[in-house]
């Protein structure tokens, strides 16, 4: 786990993370994909290469960032 999320119980990022698949259509299987994203620097992410990928990175990446700031307070 990455330092930014050890401050965070595992239950409230599972929560974050369910919430933010939830929001933006993302299936709950690719969870594990979200938690890839948290686990490394925002800048480190990649990026759409626009081959039509189901999910596209861009989709994991924005599940990921609206993760962060659900934990961040966001409502």
């Amino acid at each position: 786990m990455s330092t930014l999320l050890s401050r965070f119980a595992s239950e409230r990022i599972d929560s974050a993370v369910s919430r933010a698949c939830s929001e933006h259509g993302l299936d709950l299987t690719h969870m594990t994909s979200v938690y890839a994203y948290l686990d490394e620097d925002e800048d480190a992410w990649p990026r759409c290469c626009g081959d039509g990928c189901d999910p596209c990175v861009a989709t994991l990446g924005a599940v990921a960032r609206r993760a962060l700031d659900l934990l961040d307070g966001g409502a």
